[in-house]
């Protein structure tokens, strides 16, 4: 996947894990781990999930490191991963979709592992991550026939910094999209976001 992304903010994640194969493409989860936690000790957690418009972007940008370690400073796990992109290994963006709820299930099934309450797990992301963090919580029907489907993908809480959310003709991404499934319409069905609003 891609690291186009200079690291030039001296941050370093604890720990780098594959959380899926598909062919020849391993999917990275950066852990930042919080001081004076053992790696085992369950803790609240973040699935962290970087934007860049579906095509580009990854967990090594130095601002995405950043708020894996201010997470780290509340108490919190943070969990920043990859995906596929559109224009590379993505032939469309449920293909991200399905990362990201892989991911979600990942944690939870390996929670003891990694050291997650999994009662208390948040979703983040921005921009496009931020739609990423999102369908967790919604688009059921897209998902990884690999993975475990018996597990809820559902967090206990979901942070977005602005948002991917009106995907309407009028708005951002729609072009890219490739179905109305996605459309403003079908968010609205699924979700009522003043619900998720504070």
């Amino acid at each position: 996947m891609s690291t186009e992304f200079i690291d030039d903010c001296g941050i370093r994640p604890d720990r780098e894990m594959i959380y899926k194969s598909l062919g020849d493409i391993n999917l990275r989860m950066l852990i930042f781990d919080p001081a004076q936690h053992e790696k085992e000790e369950p803790l609240p957690s973040v699935l962290l999930i970087h934007g860049g418009g579906w095509k580009n972007g990854s967990p090594d940008i130095p601002f995405y490191k950043q708020i894996g370690r201010s997470f780290n400073a509340i108490g919190f796990r943070t969990f920043s991963i990859e995906y596929r992109l559109l224009n590379k290994s993505a032939k469309t963006i449920a293909d991200c979709i399905a990362d990201s709820r892989s991911a979600m299930r990942f944690l939870i099934l390996n929670s003891k592992e990694l050291g997650i309450d999994i009662k208390k797990i948040v979703v983040c992301g921005g921009s496009s991550g931020a739609h990423l963090a999102l369908s967790n919580i919604m688009f059921d029907t897209i998902k990884d026939d690999e993975d475990n489907l018996s597990i809820s993908t559902n967090p206990s809480a979901a942070i977005l910094f602005y948002p991917v959310i009106d995907t309407s003709p009028e708005e951002y991404g729609n072009s890219l999209l490739g179905s109305d499934v996605f459309s403003s319409a079908s968010w609205q069905k699924n979700l009522s976001l003043k619900d998720f609003m504070i």
